[in-house]
């Protein structure tokens, strides 16, 4: 029988929303000069207005009608509350409301995920979320949830059974709420996976993904607790590009595009009904740890 594994929720200062450096106009801008975008005529700009957005050194865009230029990432802010996050009704949202207490997946040994601490002393994060309705079966749309910069961390579970990489970050979402999201890659004891890690998730429950992505919606801290509604992805396509298998430093890189999230009941491990679904178009995530 599959023990069920407590993930760690870390959380994330939305100050280091506000942490790029700003860079000072150079000539030849690259990725390797310029933390934000690159004019046409090859200056470094900081890449945060509606005009000229970007970061790391690529090319400024600017942002589409109705979207604002959010930690240097084009996004629109989700409306807060209601069906716009998914979050209407569904008090049954399983371990979703502190920061510490949702249970994670893993097939292959299911335990309970090493560490003592119960969720960050400050939340948040530099992650955007991005947002539109759709008629597309019922479910609502974000456009993107981005991650970068995002906390991480590489860990044994208590069982001593697996080991993996967890990353936890919050978004806002508009009217004073926010959205929290998590994802978990997990393999066996000292066999840690070749990178990159390619696949489609196919509609594992909680307890039983090695590929794991949540969202909590309608939080209303900026740790991203007291959370109305708890999502796990049943369907989508993700692709974990590095990850660092040491507990001290380290780095874990990844996106995943078309994320299909159904609300669930993560202590039943069942799905609840009568809630939207809710699509993600891409997640983007750059984790490292220690974090500073």
């Amino acid at each position: 029988m599959t023990s069920t594994r407590f993930a760690l929720l870390v959380g994330l200062s939305l100050g280091a929303a506000l942490s790029f450096s700003q860079c000072s106009p150079v000539s030849m801008c690259s990725p390797t000069n310029c933390l934000g975008c690159c004019t046409t005529n090859g200056q470094c700009a900081p890449g945060t207005t509606v005009t000229g957005c970007g970061k790391e050194g690529v090319a400024c865009v600017a942002c589409a009608q109705g979207q604002q230029c959010i930690s240097n990432v084009c996004a629109v802010i989700l409306t807060g509350g209601g069906s716009a996050g998914g979050a209407s009704g569904g008090g049954s949202g399983g371990g979703g409301a502190t920061g510490g207490g949702a249970t994670a997946g893993g097939s292959s040994g299911g335990a309970t995920a090493g560490g003592s601490t119960a969720g960050g002393t400050s939340g948040g994060g530099s992650a955007t979320a991005g947002g539109a309705a759709t008629s597309d079966g019922g479910c609502r749309v974000f456009t993107l949830i981005d991650g970068d910069p995002s906390q991480g961390r590489y860990y044994t579970t208590s069982s001593g059974t697996q080991q993996g990489w967890a990353v936890n970050f919050v978004s806002p979402s508009g009217g004073g709420l926010f959205v929290r999201t998590e994802l978990q890659l997990y393999h066996g004891i000292g066999t840690p996976p070749t990178f990159p890690v390619t696949g489609a998730l196919t509609g594992r429950t909680f307890r039983t993904c090695d590929q794991c992505f949540q969202l909590a919606v309608g939080c209303n801290t900026s740790m991203g607790d007291n959370c109305v509604s708890d999502y796990i992805a049943l369907s989508g396509n993700y692709n974990f590009q590095s990850g660092t298998a040491t507990m001290s430093t380290g780095t874990f890189v990844g996106e995943a595009t078309n994320l299909r999230f159904v609300a669930w009941n993560l202590q039943a491990d069942t799905p609840v009904m009568n809630q939207p679904c809710i699509d993600v178009n891409r997640l983007t995530w750059r984790a490292r740890w220690p974090f500073p």
